[in-house]
């Protein structure tokens, strides 16, 4: 926080999260599978991707 000419000034402090960070904070329900995702995981290429 910085006080100048009778204004106050904030500025964002930016904190870099690991990986692990981040999912060890995310809701464990955010990695179950969808049946979208299982369909899409099983499904054949469509073009040339591997």
């Amino acid at each position: 926080m910085l006080f100048e000419d009778s204004k106050i000034i904030l500025t964002p402090r930016v904190e870099e999260l690991s990986l692990e960070q981040m999912l060890a904070e995310s809701p464990k329900a955010s990695f179950k599978l969808l049946d979208e995702d299982k369909e899409w995981m099983h499904d054949k290429p469509k073009g040339k991707e591997f």
